[in-house]
């Protein structure tokens, strides 16, 4: 395997994504993922549900490319999809199905790589993939997977880090001041945005024209800027331009595109 992917494993194995909030909570409890959906949803992205828009796909096959421990896939499945999701996590596709079955919603779950989707050409309406796709050496092939399974016409919805973003530069302004910008690699500076400290996960981050260039096989791709959290944003970013940073230099950049 390559060195990137089990460093990914083992980073997300030890710290599920999101898990953090509910950690005084019991793992798979409905308190937990309460605790979880409140996190996503209310504190850290209440953005989120309206540029994505879950509820618009009942009826549709949703296939979610790295679906943690199902939070997102949960809202589409609620919606009336027909939801099925794949992880290189063993851990976080054990507890998106503790979730599923704690609910009686129906899902697929498949332990499955990014750049190798197990699944025929076709297969899926819609392809989802939230903050993961630049975890993964080989994006390109990873989007071109996604391309693959979806049906003509169907719909990619991906979000990515931000290059050009206000939470990059508050990063190595945390870095520099604590010494660290110039004592470690790059790469370590990156995987520290997620917490890293044993393992060392890639972290890529993207512009505008490249993701662009990289759904460059789709049509009618729309990108938009979501995202400027931190202490530094509150004390730095007038609430007056808080929208226009957020439009333009937040930390994802989220695509829907029309293969």
């Amino acid at each position: 395997m390559d060195r990137a992917k089990a460093e990914a494993i083992s980073h997300w194995a030890a710290r599920p994504c999101g898990a953090e909030v509910g950690r005084d909570l019991r793992e798979g409890s409905p308190a937990f993922f309460e605790s979880v959906d409140r996190g996503r949803y209310v504190e850290y992205a209440p953005w989120l549900p309206r540029v994505v828009r879950f509820d618009r796909f009942a009826g549709s096959r949703v296939l979610e490319v790295g679906c943690g421990m199902g939070t997102d896939l949960f809202q589409f499945a609620k919606a009336g999809a027909d939801v099925t999701g794949i992880d290189l996590v063993p851990r976080h596709l054990a507890i998106a199905r503790s979730r599923f079955q704690l609910a009686a919603q129906p899902a697929r779950f498949v332990l499955a790589d990014a750049e190798d989707l197990p699944f025929e050409r076709g297969s899926f309406d819609v392809a989802y993939s939230f903050g993961v796709l630049h975890h993964t050496p080989n994006i390109r092939r990873a989007v071109a997977e996604i391309h693959r399974v979806l049906r003509p016409g169907g719909r990619a919805i991906v979000a990515v880090y931000n290059l050009l973003s206000f939470n990059f530069v508050a990063t190595l302004v945390a870095t520099a001041q604590e010494g660290r910008l110039f004592r470690q690699s790059f790469a370590r500076t990156l995987s520290r945005i997620e917490g890293a400290t044993a393992a060392t996960p890639l972290v890529q981050l993207h512009t505008w024209w490249q993701l662009r260039g990289l759904l460059g096989e789709f049509r009618e791709a729309q990108l938009v800027s979501r995202h400027v959290d931190g202490p530094l944003a509150a004390k730095m970013i007038p609430p007056g331009m808080r929208p226009f940073v957020d439009r333009h230099f937040g930390w994802y950049l989220v695509a829907e595109a029309v293969k």
